[in-house]
């Protein structure tokens, strides 16, 4: 027997987003729909965040990464395309760490969509989904925007460390989900097996 959402949502709540510490709000770039899904988050999650409780992120052994997009009410500008095409290359790096990359929707695929929706000089902001690649279900999705709390030793952040950021962090929190979900499903197996 799976366990409630309650339950599933306290590691959720811990181990899912890109992360951020400062309070002030992100607003919808219109990227992601059912943006009011999006409910603040704690601790060192991202700002906006929602996450579905009730998933099994067991089966998911591949993932599918559309290209990270520019997406801003104005024209994108070349240097916010050129974060976005920097950010694509950081998550499939960090990503393929932990799934098999494909190009296409199939059983036991995540399908991960993203956008980067400003950029300074010290930090960017962004919006990413991970759905259900056959069903479109939407497992993940987080609305962030971080800056300097995300440089080593007292430096500036840049855009660049920002979504490398970012990166690191959807690659470890999709990791924990699955690894969460498998140790829970070979409890139950046990458990199965010990019952006379």
């Amino acid at each position: 027997m799976r366990a409630s959402a309650p339950r599933r949502l306290l590691p959720a709540l811990l181990a899912v987003a890109l992360g951020c510490s400062d309070p002030a709000p992100v607003r919808p770039s219109g990227f992601l729909e059912r943006f009011d899904e999006l409910a603040p988050g704690r601790g060192d999650q991202a700002r906006l965040v929602y996450i579905d409780g009730a998933a099994d992120f067991s089966p998911y052994e591949k993932i599918w990464v559309e290209p990270v997009v520019a997406w801003s009410a104005d024209d994108p500008s070349p240097d916010l395309e050129a974060l976005a095409a920097h950010f694509d290359t950081e998550l499939r790096r960090e990503l393929a760490r932990e799934f098999e990359l494909v190009d296409a929707p199939g059983p036991g695929t995540l399908h991960l969509r993203a956008a980067v929706t400003g950029r300074s000089e010290s930090g960017a902001s962004a919006e990413l989904e991970v759905l259900d690649a056959e069903t479109q279900r939407r497992l993940v999705a987080v609305a962030d925007a971080r800056g300097s709390e995300v440089a080593r030793d007292g430096e500036d952040a840049t855009p660049e460390q920002v979504v490398a950021f970012w990166a690191r962090r959807a690659r470890v929190r999709l990791a924990a989900f699955r690894s969460f979900d498998l140790t829970e499903k070979a409890h139950e197996a046990s458990a199965d097996a010990d019952t006379p």
